[in-house]
């Protein structure tokens, strides 16, 4: 799924005929939504088992909210819809909660707004409720202009694989999962979900969620920083190490733009031997391969010292649940990309090390 999501992408940005352009355009959204599939039954299944864990980490919600808009602005630009953003300014500058699982269940809500609104608006809000039992509570809102629901809609919406108005369902695609997962997702984190709609009207689904406040709230992390005064990196190295050839190909690709000078690696041992030779300004990790796994690279890697020390390790894997992360970062890595690798997630860490300044998704 991953080369066939990267090679859409690249042969989207290729010189195309209309009738070109768009079988390759059904070809990647179709694969979305089978990966979104794919993704939304593992959930499931680890929720189901009390496999799914919930990571607290500190975070910034302006970007956490900006990042999930521009994954979706282009779709309402397409629909010309008008897409803003409202975020109250007495909510702390920095929270603790998990935010991956946050911004899953806002990207799930803002992908049906977008998906079910032909016209008009939606909006994305998040609104300060106060303090209670020593945690901030933050409502987060996603109104639309759409085609609403009636109250019988509305009473099993967020059932599994239930969807309301299925004939307009089956038009627009989905399993009727997201919602529900998004429900189980919000009580996990000690939180509730609801909808207030009107059929012809649209629709605001929201979801109250408690957070913790960092004792220093008025600074934003170190990232926030970088990417309000971006720096232009020139004769930029790459390390790709990836055993999988189509893998290689998407993330050659994707950084192509940039010009940067991509070295690859098939494998673990074929990276610590490629940093012996060249210094790398970052490394994009695989974690399962032959011969020798990410993980153990890493660690060669890291214990070689100058350089190596302090280079970004990016782990680009399948596996990015709350448990493999922590085990990435204690072999060394710094940060990860889940596969299928999205465009916009493999911007966001070029920002994020400085490794561009101006990157247009």
């Amino acid at each position: 799924m991953n080369g066939i999501v990267g090679m859409a992408e690249s042969l989207l940005r290729s010189t195309l005929s209309d009738n070109q352009k768009l079988e390759v355009e059904t070809i990647k959204d179709c694969a979305e939504t089978l990966v979104s599939l794919l993704d939304d039954i593992s959930d499931i299944s680890k929720i189901e088992a009390g496999h799914l864990e919930i990571d607290i980490q500190s975070f910034s919600l302006n970007e956490m909210i900006a990042h999930t808009e521009r994954l979706w602005r282009t779709h309402a630009d397409a629909k010309g819809l008008a897409l803003t953003v409202d975020i109250a300014l007495d909510i702390p500058t920095v929270l603790e909660g998990d935010v991956n699982r946050i911004k899953q269940v806002l990207f799930n809500l803002l992908s049906n707004a977008i998906k079910y609104t032909d016209h008009g608006s939606v909006t994305v809000k998040a609104l300060s409720k106060g303090l209670k039992e020593g945690s901030h509570i933050v409502r987060f809102e996603v109104q639309d202009t759409g085609i609403g629901l009636d109250c019988d809609d509305q009473e099993v919406l967020f059932q599994r694989f239930i969807q309301p108005n299925p004939s307009i369902g089956e038009a627009e695609g989905g399993a009727g999962l997201g919602i529900a997962i998004s429900r189980n997702l919000v009580e996990m984190m000690g939180g509730e979900i609801g909808v207030d709609s009107e059929v012809d009207t649209g629709s605001t689904f929201y979801f109250e969620l408690p957070f913790g406040v960092p004792g220093e709230a008025d600074k934003a992390p170190a990232t926030s920083k970088a990417k309000e005064e971006p720096e232009t990196a020139t004769d930029v190295s790459v390390l790709i190490v990836e055993d999988n050839r189509v893998n290689q190909r998407v993330l050659e690709v994707y950084l192509a733009p940039f010009d940067f000078d991509a070295t690859i690696a098939v494998n673990g041992a074929e990276a610590v031997a490629a940093i012996q030779d060249e210094q790398f300004d970052v490394i994009f990790m695989d974690i399962q391969m032959p011969v020798m796994d990410g993980i153990h690279a890493t660690r060669k890697i890291r214990e070689v010292g100058g350089w190596c020390a302090s280079v970004p390790i990016v782990a680009v894997t399948a596996n990015a649940t709350a448990g493999d992360r922590e085990r990435y970062l204690e072999a060394g890595m710094d940060d990860y990309i889940p596969k299928p690798v999205d465009r916009s997630a493999l911007f966001e860490v070029l920002r994020k090390y400085k490794l561009a300044s101006k990157i247009v998704d």
